[in-house]
């Protein structure tokens, strides 16, 4: 999986040392860092390849101090272009210290938004000490980090999820990796024992594909199968659907988790490697 990559922008002199503490937090946080400096030897020009890595970014960093190139409002803008999340950090004047006209406007623009400049996805934070730029740099990169991880927002129905789900399955040659908040694999399709017949017929059209793909694939060293759950969502169900209750049902679901217990390990005998991973629910 390719790691979160982070355009790191600025003046790359008088903010040399910034530069390393930012590469420093971002790899430390698993972040691939992208600066100017360590861009590979390319045929583009520089102007291209700092664009581009503008442009393949997940995240756009700006450390400004007391001046503002062309190169890095060009990035910016590109940044803005893209849509993509800003991250603003502004070091203090101490003393004699004082900015250009061209980043003073910059700033004045931004915070006044007179211009536009000000995009709906950046954060503005102010430091002065490296330890400083170190503590707002991380919080700020963790806090959008996690936006990256939000649940999804289902644009599907359910009949249609477990149609498209059912149809890559079929086709599936040699990985398949599953989520399921709760199993069908374990606990059936969802009409368990009281629905009628005609209901959730795209659900046992799921069961039924998946259960054939393990019974025909199980034996063989080059499938993989990983099959994900929440063992918490898994014993709610149970409970708030009385189905702890049912003797019946309970016999069932035991039957079939020592079933598929059963294909976990005769795979580990077969292939020496524990490829398929079930995580069962919690007791």
């Amino acid at each position: 999986m390719r790691r979160i990559r982070a355009f790191i922008s600025s003046s790359m002199f008088e903010l040399e040392y910034e530069r390393e503490i930012a590469t420093e937090v971002l790899t430390d946080l698993s972040l691939q860092p992208v600066l100017f400096e360590i861009f590979p030897s390319l045929n583009e020009s520089p102007q291209e390849a700092y664009l581009e890595g503008v442009k393949d970014c997940d995240i756009f960093i700006l450390i400004l101090w007391k001046s503002l190139s062309p190169a890095v409002l060009e990035e910016y803008h590109e940044a803005v272009k893209r849509s993509k999340p800003i991250l603003i950090f502004l070091k203090s004047l101490e003393g004699t210290e004082h900015r250009d006209e061209k980043l003073e406007a910059f700033i004045d623009d931004l915070i006044s938004n007179k211009k536009g400049l000000y995009f709906k996805n950046t954060i503005f934070k102010k430091f002065r000490g490296i330890s400083q730029l170190r503590n707002v740099l991380r919080d700020s990169v963790l806090n959008e980090i996690s936006k990256f991880y939000k649940d999804p927002v289902h644009t599907l129905s359910k009949e249609e999820m477990y149609e498209l789900a059912t149809s890559i399955i079929r086709f599936t040659q040699n990985r398949l990796y599953l989520y399921q908040r709760t199993p069908t694999l374990f606990l059936g399709p969802r009409n368990y024992l009281s629905s009628p017949e005609g209901q959730y017929a795209y659900e046992r059209g799921f069961l039924e594909t998946l259960e054939k793909w393990i019974n025909e694939n199980y034996k063989q060293c080059d499938k993989e199968l990983m099959y994900l759950f929440s063992g918490n969502a898994t014993k709610t169900e149970l409970v708030e659907k009385s189905l702890i209750m049912n003797k019946q049902y309970i016999e069932k679901l035991t039957e079939r988790l020592h079933h598929f217990k059963n294909i976990e390990e005769k795979r580990a005998f077969v292939s020496n490697l524990i490829s398929w991973t079930f995580l069962f629910p919690a007791q």
